[in-house]
C-alpha cells in the first residue's frame, strides 16, 4: 500500500506555508450552492454511511486493498477520527472518513470522489499534511504517523490523474512541476457489475448502482432477488432506494411509497415485499415488449413460448393486446 510517511510530510508541509500558497481548493470543493450538486451530496453521504461502520471498512480494505501492514484487523483494532484538520494558510480542511489503526501509529484517510479531478495529489497530500499538524498540536514531542491515504472513485471514466502536478509558483512566472506522493486508488471501473452482486458487504452494493446504467437496472435488480442478501446489503440498498434516481424512476409509479421513503419512513413499508414488487413489474414489461417484437417479427408460437418462457394463454393475450 502506498503511504505518507515523516519525509513526505516534511516536504509537503513547506508547500502548504503561508507564503507559497497560491491555489485556494476551487469552488468545487467549497460548501455547495443549494440545488446544484445535491445528486453528488447524496452520494458522499451513502458512502459516508457505509464508511462509519467498522466492518464495513474493515472489509473495504480487505477487498480491496493490498492490505499487508495492517494485518487481519477486527473491530477493536480501529477508531474513528472525528476532528477537523488545519494546517497554515487554511481556515479548516476535512476529509471524508479517517480512522485509526489501534496500537499502531497508523492512520487511513478515505477520499470518496466521483468525479476525475486533477488536483487529487495535492488534495490528499494536504490532507495528510493536516491530520500530522492536528495530532501535534498539543503535544510536546512531536510525531509522524505513517498514514494510508485512499481515494475511492465511482466516476464513469477511467480514473486519468498524474502524481505529478503543474501549479504557479508566487514569485515566478511560468509553472513548476510538484511531485506528490503517491495515494490508494480504489477505482469501480477496475472491478465488474458481476463481482459487485455476488460480494456480500454494503459498500459492494452502493458501487454497483454507481455503475449500472439506467438500461441495466431492471436485470441487476432480477438478480439481486435471486441472491440471499445479507443484513448489511439490505441496508444498504434501502439508503440506495433515497439516494439513487435510477431507483426512483424505477418506483415512480408507487407515488405513496416515494412519498413515504423521501420522508425516511421505509422500514413500516415492507422494504423487501416493495423491492421485488418493482423488480417484478418491470421485469414482465421487458418481457412482454420483447414478446410484442417477436410477434411482429413473425416468430412462431413455439418460438417465442421457448424464449420468453410464458404460456400459451398469456401470448394469446399479448397477441390481441
Amino acid at each position: 500500500m502506498e503511504k505518507f510517511t515523516k519525509i513526505d510530510y516534511l516536504m509537503c508541509s513547506k508547500l502548504f506555508m503561508p507564503q507559497m500558497q497560491v491555489c485556494e481548493e476551487s469552488a468545487e470543493y467549497k460548501l455547495p450552492v443549494e440545488g446544484k450538486v445535491r445528486i453528488h451530496q447524496d452520494k458522499d453521504k451513502l458512502f459516508k454511511e457505509i464508511l462509519n461502520d467498522k466492518r464495513e471498512v474493515i472489509k473495504f480494505i480487505e477487498r480491496y486493498l493490498e492490505n499487508k501492514e495492517f494485518g487481519k484487523l477486527s473491530e477493536k483494532d480501529i477508531e474513528k477520527y472525528d476532528k477537523e484538520l488545519l494546517i497554515p494558510g487554511f481556515k479548516r480542511i476535512e476529509a471524508d472518513i479517517i480512522y485509526k489503526i489501534v496500537n499502531k501509529d497508523f492512520y487511513i484517510i478515505i477520499e470518496h470522489q466521483s468525479k476525475i479531478d486533477k488536483t487529487m495529489p495535492r488534495r490528499m497530500a494536504k490532507y495528510c499534511v493536516g491530520l500530522v499538524d492536528t495530532l501535534n498540536r498539543n503535544t510536546k514531542e512531536e510525531i509522524y504517523p505513517t498514514i494510508y491515504p485512499i481515494v475511492l472513485y465511482t466516476g464513469e471514466k477511467k480514473w486519468n490523474v498524474e502524481d505529478t502536478i503543474k501549479e504557479k509558483e508566487p514569485y515566478q512566472y511560468g509553472t513548476e512541476p510538484l511531485n506528490y506522493p503517491r495515494y490508494n486508488l480504489v477505482d469501480i471501473n477496475n472491478y465488474t457489475k458481476e463481482e459487485f452482486i455476488q460480494e456480500d458487504t454494503a459498500m459492494s452494493k452502493a458501487l454497483l448502482f454507481e455503475k449500472v446504467k439506467s438500461k441495466e437496472m431492471v436485470d441487476v435488480l432480477n438478480l439481486l432477488s435471486e441472491k440471499d442478501l445479507c443484513t448489511a446489503e439490505i441496508k444498504c440498498i434501502k439508503m440506495i432506494f433515497l439516494y439513487s434516481n435510477k431507483i426512483r424512476n424505477l418506483l415512480s409509479s408507487d407515488n405513496e411509497y416515494y412519498e413515504r421513503i423521501m420522508k425516511g419512513e421505509v422500514e413500516d413499508m415492507g422494504f423487501e415485499e416493495k423491492f421485488f414488487k418493482a423488480i417484478n413489474l418491470e421485469v414482465k414489461k421487458a418481457i412482454k415488449q420483447m414478446v410484442k417484437e417477436m410477434i411482429n417479427n413473425n416468430l412462431s408460437d413455439e418460438q417465442i413460448i421457448k424464449i420468453a418462457k410464458i404460456e400459451q394463454k398469456e401470448l394469446e393475450k399479448l397477441k390481441m393486446a
